[in-house]
């Protein structure tokens, strides 16, 4: 992950972090019991990164780039336009301080972090389905 020019702290950030732990929280609530199911359930959830990239292509390509060309556009907050309020994270709750990438960056941080969870998620399972 890059490291943002007006913060200059490394990613992934806290907001990250918990979306996250949100989507792994309600990914596990979910997750059937049956170890085939759960086979089913994994993998359709390894998809879930690459789904979230191909809506938001233009912005993820840009962002994991490394370029900085549209990064006033991106995290300025000049440029943010406010959204409804019940789809504002409890950690964004002062408009004055968002910027229009500001959930793109949380989601793609916490999607990173859950491929790789539910990768090895997926390996666990398999092992357990080789020893019966």
């Amino acid at each position: 992950m890059r490291k943002s020019i007006f913060s200059g702290i490394s990613n992934p950030p806290l907001p990250g972090q918990i979306e996250y732990y949100k989507i792994l929280g309600e990914a596990i609530l979910h997750s059937p019991a049956n170890a085939f199911l759960q086979w089913s359930y994994w993998n359709n959830e390894l998809g879930r990164y690459a789904r979230f990239r191909d809506y938001h292509k233009p912005f993820a390509e840009y962002y994991e780039s490394g370029s900085r060309d549209n990064d006033p556009q991106y995290f300025l907050t000049k440029h943010y336009k406010p959204e409804k309020e019940d789809q504002v994270n409890i950690y964004d709750t002062d408009a004055a301080y968002r910027t229009p990438a500001d959930h793109l960056v949380a989601s793609l941080c916490a999607l990173e972090l859950y491929k790789a969870y539910v990768a090895g998620k997926l390996r666990e399972l398999a092992e357990n389905f080789k020893r019966d």
